[in-house]
Parts: C-alpha cells; sequence; structure tokens
C-alpha cells in the first residue's frame, strides 16, 4: 500500500512539473544599438541558439520602419534600398525579393512579434556582435550618408563665368556666398507668372536675380534655379531710379540695372519714352534687373489711289481750265500728264 502511494505521489509531481519548453526567455539578454541599451516590455527569446527579439524595439533604432499585416501574418521591415519579409512561422524570408532560409522562424508571444536579431539586423546592413561573458548583443548600424546638401536662396551678388572654375556669388541676410558651377551643374529659369521653364547658361544669369542654389558640401552647385518676372509695356516715365509704363504701373530700378536698346547694351538716357520694353523683375524684391527696349518703327503707309476725277466733259478749247481731283492715302504727292500738252503738272 506504501508502495502504491509512493509511486502515486510521484506521478502527481511529474504531472505538477512543467513539459520541456520549445523556446524560453534568454536569461538577461541585453541589447545595445550604437551604444544604447534596448528595453523590451516582451524579454527576448533563445529558441534553438538563436535569440529573437521584438522587432519594433531594435528595428527602428536601426531607423527600419515596420509594418505587420495581421491577416497574412506578415512582418515588413525594410530603409531605402533594402525590405525584408517575414512570416510568422515560416522558415523562409524574403530580402529584396530574394528567398532566405531562417534557422529559427517568427514567433508572436505575448502578444509581441519576435523575428530573429541577427537575421534581421544584418538583413538591414548592420553590423552584429554577440558578447558571452555579458550575454549582450552589440548592433552598429552601418547607414551610407549620403554627402551634406547646402541649399541656399538669395541674391546674386555677382557671376564669374570666365574663371577657372566657374563661380557665382549669392547673398543673404548680409553674407556673400560663393558656389563653385561646374560641368554638370543644371541651370534653370522660371518665370513665376507663367510657370515657363528653360535650361539657361551660366552667362544668362544677371546680377540681382533671384536664385536657389543647391550644393555639396564642397560647395559645387548641383542645381542652380533662377526666379524671374518679366513685364511687358510702354515707357511712360524713366528716372534713374523708377519706370513708369503707359498703364500706370511703376517698378524701382535696381542699383546696377542693365539697359540694352534692339539687343545692344546701352546706357539708361538711351531708353526713350515710348519705346516698348520687357522688364526683368526680381519676383521677391520686386526691383528691375534689366530693361530691354525696342525701337518703334513706323512702316511706312502703302500709297493708295481711291478715285481720280475731272471737269472735262467734252474736248477742251484754248483758254478752258481742266481740273482733275485726285483722292488717296494722305499727305501723298501726286502729278498727272496730258498727252502731248503738259507732263508732271503737281497736283496741290
Amino acid at each position: 500500500m506504501f508502495r502504491l502511494r509512493a509511486v502515486l505521489l510521484l506521478l502527481g509531481l511529474l504531472l505538477i512539473l512543467p513539459a520541456p519548453a520549445a523556446s524560453a526567455a534568454a536569461p538577461s539578454v541585453q541589447v545595445v544599438v550604437d551604444g544604447r541599451v534596448v528595453l523590451f516590455d516582451q524579454p527576448p527569446r533563445n529558441v534553438g541558439g538563436r535569440v529573437l527579439v521584438p522587432l519594433r524595439g531594435v528595428f527602428e533604432r536601426l531607423g527600419a520602419f515596420v509594418q505587420w499585416e495581421p491577416r497574412a501574418r506578415t512582418v515588413i521591415a525594410g530603409r531605402p534600398g533594402t525590405q525584408v519579409v517575414l512570416v510568422i512561422g515560416n522558415p523562409r524570408a524574403a530580402v529584396n525579393g530574394r528567398p532566405v532560409s531562417l534557422d529559427v522562424p517568427p514567433l508572436i508571444i505575448g502578444g509581441r512579434t519576435l523575428v530573429p536579431l541577427r537575421f534581421v539586423s544584418q538583413a538591414l546592413g548592420a553590423r552584429v556582435e554577440w558578447e558571452a561573458l555579458t550575454r549582450t548583443v552589440f548592433i552598429f548600424s552601418i547607414v551610407a550618408r549620403p554627402p551634406a546638401v547646402v541649399l541656399l536662396e538669395g541674391t546674386v551678388a555677382r557671376v564669374e563665368a570666365r574663371s577657372l572654375p566657374p563661380q557665382i556669388f549669392v547673398q543673404r541676410g548680409g553674407v556673400t556666398h560663393m558656389f563653385v558651377v561646374t560641368a554638370e551643374t543644371a541651370i534653370t529659369q522660371v518665370d513665376v507668372e507663367t510657370n515657363r521653364r528653360e535650361s539657361i547658361d551660366l552667362l544668362e544669369i544677371r546680377r540681382g536675380d533671384l536664385v536657389r542654389v543647391t550644393a555639396d558640401a564642397a560647395r559645387r552647385a548641383i542645381l542652380i534655379r533662377v526666379s524671374v518676372r518679366e513685364v511687358t509695356g510702354r515707357v511712360d516715365f524713366l528716372t534713374s531710379q523708377t519706370i513708369v509704363l503707359a498703364d500706370g504701373r511703376a517698378y524701382a530700378l535696381a542699383d546696377e540695372a542693365r539697359f540694352l536698346l534692339d539687343g545692344h547694351e546701352v546706357s539708361r538716357r538711351q531708353v526713350q519714352e515710348g519705346m516698348e520694353v520687357t522688364l526683368r523683375v526680381n519676383p521677391q524684391t520686386q526691383d528691375v534687373i534689366e530693361v530691354r527696349a525696342r525701337r518703334v518703327v513706323r512702316l511706312p503707309v502703302p500709297v493708295r489711289i481711291v478715285s481720280l476725277t475731272h471737269n472735262a466733259l467734252q474736248p477742251l478749247r484754248a483758254g478752258e481750265i481742266l481740273t482733275v481731283t485726285l483722292r488717296g492715302t494722305p499727305g501723298g504727292v501726286a502729278t498727272f500728264d496730258v498727252f502731248g500738252v503738259v507732263w508732271g503738272a503737281e497736283m496741290r
């Protein structure tokens, strides 16, 4: 009877003891990303000698986005240039569409998705190191940092297109910034009124233009965008500081405004009232940077005869007066001939 009780007691103890688990919490495993300890609400798990961690804690520290698709039980993690897709319970993943085998499939434990730390970290381009003594996983992100980009908007102080290398100087807030212009620099001009864009040469940029320069860390210009506003009209009044158009619009002239007449650079005094002009205006300051004027060419009006009449109702006799009337273009000069009698008689 005593032996039976002992056997029953032993069986009872075996039933109370938990069965060996397929995975267990990794005792005191610590994860450090770029020198900072990551704290988890769900502790890492050790499955088959592999550490699985909650995906968001590590991946977001690595600069990766994390997306969970509940219906497909799929995790998508990635950052520019890399995408990792894992399916819960599936030992095969995809990196940029390429199938990759996993030692341990992703799991859901405690409502958290746990993924193989080493695989995903390496797939995202990070270096992973294991320190057995302290049971610490060290992760070092390896991010290819693009060169610093300089973005500056300001007014052109001067352009040195003939220097080697060519340079453009842009003023902003009282400070002048220099940029090198290379053969790869793209230069575009935009009319803010019509949004018309065109590629232009460095020589076409004017002092006082509004520009936005995108350059690399070495101050080499990648893109120069010139914003202008073009206004057309007829000159009504022009001084050393102001130009007024026939429709009443008035603009201030920039200190070093440029004047052109029929495509040739001239002094301001040669641009006269009544001339047709196109003004190049800085859309930010509203100052006129350039005045392109055209002479008003008055084409001669073609001569036209409307009617010719005379008062001769019968052959004329000596002493009688012949009156010839010509109607036509005003201001014209005309003569008439009487065959055998008068040639080139002036009409008044």
